[in-house]
Protein backbone atom coordinates (compact mmCIF):
# COMPACT_ATOMS: atom_id res chain seq x y z
CA UNK A 1 0.00 0.00 0.00
CA UNK A 2 0.92 3.83 -1.00
CA UNK A 3 1.09 6.76 1.60
CA UNK A 4 -0.64 9.61 0.70
CA UNK A 5 2.12 11.74 2.55
CA UNK A 6 -0.53 13.82 4.22
CA UNK A 7 -0.60 14.06 7.89
CA UNK A 8 -3.66 15.68 9.55
CA UNK A 9 -4.77 16.28 13.11
CA UNK A 10 -8.36 15.85 13.97
CA UNK A 11 -8.28 15.74 17.15
CA UNK A 12 -5.44 17.48 18.66
CA UNK A 13 -4.43 17.03 22.64
CA UNK A 14 -6.27 19.04 25.12
CA UNK A 15 -3.32 19.09 27.63
CA UNK A 16 -0.44 20.55 28.67
CA UNK A 17 2.27 18.88 27.90
CA UNK A 18 5.06 21.18 29.08
CA UNK A 19 7.44 19.41 31.93
CA UNK A 20 6.39 15.54 30.85
CA UNK A 21 8.36 13.03 29.11
CA UNK A 22 6.15 11.92 26.12
CA UNK A 23 6.50 8.75 24.63
CA UNK A 24 4.83 7.82 21.19
CA UNK A 25 3.68 4.16 20.57
CA UNK A 26 2.69 3.22 17.66
CA UNK A 27 2.33 0.38 15.73
CA UNK A 28 4.63 0.44 12.53
CA UNK A 29 6.62 3.21 11.22
CA UNK A 30 7.23 2.80 7.44
CA UNK A 31 7.93 6.27 5.43
CA UNK A 32 7.98 7.78 8.98
CA UNK A 33 6.21 10.78 7.62
CA UNK A 34 3.54 10.43 9.99
CA UNK A 35 5.75 9.79 13.10
CA UNK A 36 7.74 13.08 12.25
CA UNK A 37 4.72 15.06 11.95
CA UNK A 38 3.88 13.57 15.74
CA UNK A 39 6.79 14.25 16.80
CA UNK A 40 7.44 17.83 15.55
CA UNK A 41 3.61 18.73 16.50
CA UNK A 42 4.56 17.43 20.11
CA UNK A 43 7.55 19.02 20.60
CA UNK A 44 5.99 22.19 20.15
CA UNK A 45 3.87 21.90 22.95
CA UNK A 46 6.95 22.10 24.67
CA UNK A 47 7.77 18.79 26.51
CA UNK A 48 10.89 17.86 28.43
CA UNK A 49 11.50 14.92 25.81
CA UNK A 50 9.43 13.75 22.70
CA UNK A 51 10.73 9.56 22.21
CA UNK A 52 9.07 6.97 19.48
CA UNK A 53 8.68 3.18 20.03
CA UNK A 54 6.77 0.99 17.59
CA UNK A 55 6.17 -2.21 17.25
CA UNK A 56 7.13 -2.89 13.74
CA UNK A 57 9.56 -0.85 11.58
CA UNK A 58 10.34 -0.76 7.65
CA UNK A 59 13.41 1.21 7.36
CA UNK A 60 13.60 0.33 3.44
CA UNK A 61 10.47 3.11 3.09
CA UNK A 62 11.96 5.89 4.81
CA UNK A 63 11.22 9.28 3.03
CA UNK A 64 11.88 10.83 6.06
CA UNK A 65 15.50 10.52 7.85
CA UNK A 66 14.25 9.04 11.45
CA UNK A 67 14.89 5.86 13.77
CA UNK A 68 12.73 5.14 16.50
CA UNK A 69 14.04 4.87 19.62
CA UNK A 70 12.46 2.18 20.74
CA UNK A 71 11.54 -0.67 18.07
CA UNK A 72 9.70 -4.67 19.03
CA UNK A 73 11.55 -6.09 15.20
CA UNK A 74 12.71 -4.15 12.02
CA UNK A 75 11.42 -6.14 8.64
CA UNK A 76 11.38 -6.27 5.10
CA UNK A 77 9.43 -4.24 3.10
CA UNK A 78 6.73 -6.63 2.92
CA UNK A 79 2.31 -5.75 3.25
CA UNK A 80 2.20 -6.97 6.92
CA UNK A 81 -1.54 -7.46 8.69
CA UNK A 82 -2.84 -8.95 12.17
CA UNK A 83 -2.38 -8.23 15.66
CA UNK A 84 -4.13 -4.90 15.31
CA UNK A 85 -2.86 -3.84 11.36
CA UNK A 86 -5.61 -4.50 8.88
CA UNK A 87 -5.88 -4.18 5.28
CA UNK A 88 -9.64 -2.89 4.86
CA UNK A 89 -11.63 -4.56 6.85
CA UNK A 90 -9.37 -7.68 7.66
CA UNK A 91 -7.60 -9.27 9.21
CA UNK A 92 -7.24 -6.72 12.13
CA UNK A 93 -8.36 -9.27 15.05
CA UNK A 94 -5.47 -12.04 13.87
CA UNK A 95 -3.21 -12.81 17.16
CA UNK A 96 0.11 -12.66 15.18
CA UNK A 97 1.27 -10.37 12.39
CA UNK A 98 2.10 -12.34 9.21
CA UNK A 99 2.78 -11.10 5.41
CA UNK A 100 -0.28 -10.49 2.41
CA UNK A 101 0.95 -11.54 -0.61
CA UNK A 102 -1.04 -10.16 -3.54
CA UNK A 103 -3.48 -13.16 -3.74
CA UNK A 104 -4.44 -12.85 -0.23
CA UNK A 105 -5.79 -9.44 -0.76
Amino acid sequence: EQSTGNVKVVSDINCDLEGYDVLIVDDITDTALTMHHVINHLKSKNPNSVKSCVLLDKPSRRKIELVPDYCGFEIEDKFVVGYGLNYGDYYRNIPYVFNVTNEDR
